[in-house]
């Protein structure tokens, strides 16, 4: 009856270690499940719809929220923005604590922790025992997060992995935002240039353009969409072609130059800058084409060589144009090793007619032999 009873006993504890042992692991798949919920729903925020700050706070909320996680609901994310620009988010903290938790993660910023550490309870400064984790972009820190948990909870080595994984999808999220915000303020920056922009692909197919090509082409941003960039009509000061550009790009990376676009019977001259795209691989992927307006600057030019070379009252050449002239004349000669005559002409009894006459009718008198 003895070894009845021991019998007995002993398949108790065995099943007792058996059922601890299953509900451990239940446990423990039931908390690696919602872990794994709580990371997705991190990672599938729509980052073109809240501000970084918003972000951050809805991201602790979740992380307070999971019941199988052991993190206490107060917690906290230091973010470092270009700009020197820090953002706090924070859960559960009242104003003292803010002050506190914003000192320790500035000091682990500025410290430039590379791996997640874990601070003990501290009662002096009436602190948690927490994990602070570096968020990082590639090699370049961004931020820390700052995971506390209950005095009573152990550390191990399943909770490390937590954090580390919960600090992972935080650096994701931070820069798909960050990646989102360049590429609304890229957008914003073409669709507002006065520049004409081009971005075309390897076919040279218009991908996208700003609304300064419907100016320069006389064409709706429909009508540009999918159209190819080498049926733009346009011609180089050099007589290069568009074909030749485009050589030269693809070997020289850029290309740059003035030419001249024929719109509604006006020929308007523009500068083009075009560079080539390239991939990690090095392999040309898109070309961006930025037109610059040159007319009022060519007009500008050509008032102020007015002024420069052409007298204000009669339109004639002046002294200016016949040295430059002159000066021209003499460094062909040169280069040719040619001769050149220069012939002068005097007007008889011109002062004669100033004095008499008077200076319209003297005005008169250069117009007439021209």
């Amino acid at each position: 009856m003895y070894i009845q009873l021991g019998l007995i006993f002993i398949l108790s504890l065995l099943l007792s270690g058996v059922l601890i042992w299953h509900l451990n692991y239940r446990k423990q798949q039931n908390r690696q499940a919602q872990l794994t919920e709580l990371l997705l729903a991190i990672q599938s925020f729509p980052v073109h719809l809240h501000t970084m700050q918003q972000m951050l706070e809805r991201s602790l909320a979740l992380i307070s929220a999971i019941p199988a996680l052991p993190f206490t609901p107060s917690t906290s994310i230091l973010l470092s923005q270009p700009g020197n620009k820090l953002i706090f988010a924070q859960r559960g903290l009242n104003d003292r604590q803010i002050a506190l938790w914003q000192h320790i993660a500035i000091n682990a910023t500025e410290q430039s922790i590379d791996t997640i550490q874990f601070q003990p309870a501290s009662q002096q400064q009436n602190l948690s025992p927490f994990f602070i984790a570096p968020l990082k972009n590639h090699e370049t820190l961004m931020g820390v997060i700052i995971l506390p948990i209950p005095d009573s909870l152990r550390t191990s080595q399943t909770l490390f992995s937590s954090v580390q994984k919960i600090a992972q999808a935080i650096e994701t999220l931070v820069k798909r935002k960050q990646v989102a915000d360049e590429l609304v303020l890229g957008n914003k920056v073409i669709d507002i240039n006065q520049q004409a922009i081009f971005i075309t692909d390897q076919q040279h197919q218009i991908i996208r353009c700003n609304e300064a090509c419907c100016t320069l082409t006389g064409q709706s941003l429909n009508q540009l969409s999918d159209k190819n960039f080498l049926t733009l009509p346009f011609n180089t000061q050099s007589g290069l072609t568009l074909n030749d550009i485009l050589c030269r790009v693809d070997t020289q990376k850029n290309w740059q130059g003035e030419v001249v676009i024929k719109h509604d019977e006006e020929q308007k001259t523009y500068w083009l800058t075009l560079s080539a795209i390239k991939n990690p691989k090095d392999e040309i992927t898109h070309y961006l084409s930025i037109f610059t307006d040159l007319t009022e600057i060519k007009r500008a030019e050509q008032a102020c060589q007015q002024l420069t070379y052409f007298d204000s009252l009669t339109g004639l050449p002046n002294r200016a144009l016949l040295h430059n002239k002159i000066q021209r004349a003499i460094e062909q000669a040169k280069i040719k090793n040619q001769r050149f005559a220069l012939l002068c002409l005097d007007i008889d009894h011109f002062k004669k007619v100033n004095e008499s006459l008077g200076a319209v009718a003297v005005l008169k008198i250069p117009l007439e032999i021209q």
